[in-house]
């Protein structure tokens, strides 16, 4: 397992990276976040065992009592079923530009209606994980997306726990719902149908025009970042406390 720490004394933050990709892929925001004063901490999954458990394997190894924990697409679907069993350990939750895992019927469908099978699986990753705004206006940072995307093979991943909206209404943490609005697996209008039942876990919901199609990890370091503007102070917690001011 290929480990990335930044180390220090700092709130811990651990990164969970998309199913396209590796722990690299935070390298250009872990600057920022060390900036602001935490401790970053990414890790390439293995498909062995469940993904969550691998969590908790990084954070015993590393002494992490308890941190926040980022997760963008199937690493936001990681970090629920890692809060659904560990809830406790968690500081705060981003879901940023993901599916959730959610496996109730309903959205089951209008997933499928959404994203057809084969037919969207089989569309180039930068398609698929990339808006037509960022590809058409910089070029550097598309080719530097697929140099990363495509530095090591897709890991495919399990979850633990059946993740249900009933399931998500037990996590009783400040939880912060992104995505872009070119986002192809989270659009604003699926976003805004999963805010009601997130929010009785204490949820706030972002859309970011100007992020859109952005990669997933530079938005969790605009929104973040801007979190830190807003509450001011100290870096300790603070995105734990940025998010509960929203509620």
């Amino acid at each position: 397992m290929d480990l990335h720490d930044t180390g220090g004394s700092g709130t811990p933050i651990v990164f969970l990276h998309a199913a396209t990709g590796h722990g690299g892929m935070w390298q250009h925001q872990f600057p920022a976040f060390t900036a602001a004063g935490y401790r970053c901490v990414a890790f390439d999954r293995s498909a062995d065992g469940f993904a969550s458990d691998q969590v908790g394997e990084v954070a015993a190894e590393l002494k992490l009592e308890r941190f926040h924990l980022v997760g963008t697409a199937a690493g936001a679907i990681i970090a629920v079923d890692y809060t659904l069993t560990h809830a406790a350990r968690v500081r705060s939750l981003v879901i940023a530009n993901s599916l959730v895992g959610v496996q109730d019927a309903d959205y089951l469908e209008m997933s499928a209606r959404l994203r057809p099978s084969p037919q969207f699986d089989k569309l180039p990753a930068d398609f698929r994980e990339l808006g037509p705004s960022y590809r058409a206006a910089n070029a550097q940072g598309t080719q530097r997306w697929n140099e990363l995307a495509h530095g090591k093979p897709r890991i495919a991943y399990t979850v633990k726990n059946r993740i249900t909206w009933a399931a998500l209404e037990t996590i009783k943490l400040p939880t912060l719902l992104l995505t872009g609005d070119a986002d192809l697996y989270m659009p604003p209008s699926v976003r805004a149908a999963g805010v009601r039942p997130l929010r009785l876990l204490g949820a706030a919901g972002d859309v970011q025009p100007r992020g859109a199609g952005v990669p997933a990890e530079e938005l969790v370091q605009v929104r973040f970042l801007e979190e830190i503007a807003a509450v001011g102070g100290g870096h300790d917690d603070l995105l734990g406390r940025g998010l509960a001011q929203q509620l």
